[in-house]
């Protein structure tokens, strides 16, 4: 294993280490991968965002989801206007959960899957 792969390895390893000391060894798996595919689609949607939130504005026709998910060249978008970045970008705990619940309640207009 390269140097590089081994010190991204590492660091994964240690955000597991700190998750394990607020939850049990059997629980963690349980936020681990919600975050990562929430994370994950928030990477897929980079490239789009702006567009979707733009015409879902301006959008005032019937179909709005069809239309919004042509926008984004994708199943699925969100039109919350929280990302990764911004989620945790506030110290204040309150407004991160604040700001987590609006991206994640910002899946309520279309289909996945």
């Amino acid at each position: 294993m390269s140097d590089k792969n081994q010190e991204l390895a590492d660091f994964i390893w240690s955000v597991a280490d700190l998750l394990r000391g607020d939850y049990k060894r059997s629980e963690y798996g349980k936020v681990i991968l919600p975050m990562t595919l929430l994370r994950r689609m928030d990477c897929v949607m980079k490239d789009t965002r702006e567009a979707v939130w733009a015409r879902a504005e301006s959008f005032a026709g019937q179909n709005k989801d069809a239309v919004l998910r042509a926008t984004a060249g994708r199943d699925f978008y969100n039109l919350s206007r929280q990302t990764f970045a911004t989620i945790g970008a506030d110290p204040d705990t309150q407004k991160v959960e604040k700001n987590l619940k609006d991206f994640i309640g910002g899946w309520d207009c279309c289909r996945i899957g």
